[in-house]
């Protein structure tokens, strides 16, 4: 197996990830994967403080659930 490691920088070593996979081609597809969720990531986090914002100069928001079902003829 193939094992690799990736460690934040400015974090102490206790915050390494450690991943083990079969194939040296297996790490780097689950290193792209990884690395695109983190990009992803960080692309919505200034959308997600301005609906945070918005949720807090609003207030509280009351949510109603109903419950839908369909009837059938017998």
């Amino acid at each position: 197996g193939t094992k690799f490691e990736i460690q934040p920088d400015g974090l102490p070593s206790a915050r390494k990830l450690v991943y083990y996979t079969g194939s040296s081609f297996r790490s780097r597809h689950l290193l792209l994967h990884l690395s695109s969720s983190h990009q992803v990531y960080l692309s919505l986090q200034p959308a997600l403080k301005h609906l945070r914002q918005l949720e807090e100069s609003k207030g509280p928001i009351n949510y109603e659930f109903k419950c839908l079902t369909q009837q059938h003829a017998v």
